[in-house]
């Protein structure tokens, strides 16, 4: 089932204002947030379709927020995102069962690909 509402997690603005606007044109509405806290309480004010988050936030990190997103909304869709893919990243993320994982830098298709898909 395609996405329709994203939330996008990442501590760095500008990246998010980019992601924000891929997304759109691709008529997929966005929320953003820039650290943990902000994404769950975005996420318990409503829950997206799907989550997008950076590995690497400042505070909280991106798996474990993506732990405490997969306790509390066991479906909700989690992609993962990092430019450090070590053979640590993919287990954690495996543990977390995060849905996908995207190396950064990616193309934006690529995203749109999964969210079409996911």
């Amino acid at each position: 089932m395609p996405v329709r509402r994203i939330l996008i997690v990442d501590d760095d603005p500008q990246m998010r204002a980019m992601l924000a606007l891929v997304v759109g044109l691709a008529s997929i509405d966005a929320t953003t947030a820039p650290d943990a806290d902000a994404a769950l309480a975005a996420v318990e004010a409503e829950v997206p379709d799907a989550v997008l988050i950076d590995v690497r936030l400042t505070g909280r990190d991106g798996f474990a927020l993506a732990a405490e997103l997969r306790a509390r909304h066991p479906a909700l869709r989690l992609i993962l995102m990092s430019g450090d893919v070590t053979a640590d990243a993919m287990g954690e993320q495996a543990r977390i069962a995060a849905m996908h994982f995207l190396p950064k830098p990616f193309e934006p298709a690529a995203l749109l690909s999964l969210l079409g898909g996911c």
